[in-house]
């Protein structure tokens, strides 16, 4: 449930992730200009805490009334619970049809960090098959601007070769020779043994794994059960 009300912006609070991978400078610029002739069109959405808001939706409609001086704007305000922030960014940026792959793949890295999701249960949850998931979580690994040039659909999703991908090619249930039986929560592939430690990261997701222990005995799972 929500309501829409009008707040001050020095009240709102922008998130530490953004729901969206790459922000697109010529939207913004098209944007501003909208809003200079006809305001501001379509609320933002905020949770309240406290004193103040946190943003959950609509980061560039509040950059842009920053930079026009304005002093409100009209935000969606959530009244329900909402445990994970990061999922209701996604969900309604995500309806609207304004993600690209790449912003999907880090929502899906995201539930595998914070909700210890494997790669079946992305399969199950969106519906995509293996060979999908290995897909985007590949984009995960690219430059930066090949990232961008998925991002805006420069190149499309199937694209993304696979025939060096040992998570891809190979079945849920085989372990790689020499490896472990736990396939990385982040890119599916099955790391070495001695390099993965309690929770098999590969040596590549270290901090994330690192992240996830954190989020592990500082007690915030807790809160998402």
């Amino acid at each position: 449930m929500k309501k829409l009300a009008k707040l001050p912006l020095e009240k709102i609070k922008l998130p530490e992730w953004d729901v969206r991978a790459f922000r697109d400078p010529d939207h913004k610029e098209a944007l501003k200009k909208d809003m200079e002739k006809g305001g501001q069109l379509e609320p933002i959405h905020v949770l309240k805490q406290g004193e103040e808001y946190l943003l959950l939706e609509g980061r560039t409609r509040y950059e842009v009334a920053k930079e026009l001086g304005m002093t409100e704007i009209d935000a969606y305000v959530v009244e329900d619970q909402v445990e994970d922030p990061y999922e209701y960014a996604f969900k309604v940026n995500a309806f609207k049809k304004q993600l690209g792959p790449v912003s999907v793949a880090l929502y899906f890295q995201h539930l595998l960090i914070t909700r210890q999701w494997s790669w079946g249960n992305l399969m199950q949850y969106f519906g995509i098959s293996h060979r999908t998931v290995a897909r985007y979580m590949k984009l995960l690994k690219l430059p930066a601007e090949e990232q961008r040039e998925y991002e805006f659909g420069l190149k499309p999703l199937r694209n993304i070769d696979l025939s060096d991908n040992n998570s891809a090619t190979r079945g849920t249930n085989e372990k790689r020779h020499g490896g472990s039986e736990v396939r990385c929560p982040i890119c599916g592939a099955f790391p070495k043994k001695g390099e993965g430690g309690w929770i098999w990261f590969c040596k590549d997701h270290l901090d994330e794994r690192s992240k996830f222990l954190e989020w592990i005995y500082s007690g915030e799972w807790k809160k998402q059960r």
